[in-house]
């Protein structure tokens, strides 16, 4: 009885014993893709600088943009309100020494 007992636990270990290799052996592969990966990094850490570098480049010339064509809206809102009061408001002449100075209004047609 004390065979079959220990031959219970032979098998019971070898189980276990190919239970812990089939791990070692997807943990090594994954070590081995998690150290490949690792020598990767310097490179890809040096591309995202390169692209925060160029976004932040990018992002000030568009602010640059905005505040340009904000500036040239308001020059062309004010063109528009001077030539709106050039055109609504009377116009007005002043007459020479005929009868003494005098100021002539009329409005535009």
């Amino acid at each position: 009885m004390t065979c079959r007992v220990l031959q219970g636990e032979i098998r019971g270990l070898e189980r276990t014993r190919e239970s812990m290799a089939r791990e070692l052996v997807s943990l090594s592969n994954q070590n081995t893709e998690l150290e490949e990966r690792l020598e990767e990094f310097p490179t890809l850490q040096a591309r995202l600088q390169e692209v925060e570098g160029r976004y932040n480049a990018l992002l000030q010339m568009y602010g640059e943009k905005v505040e340009e064509a904000d500036e040239l809206k308001m020059d062309l809102q004010d063109v528009k309100d001077m030539y709106k009061a050039q055109v609504t408001y009377p116009q007005c002449h002043v007459q020479g020494p005929g009868n003494g100075p005098s100021m002539t209004c009329t409005r535009p047609r």
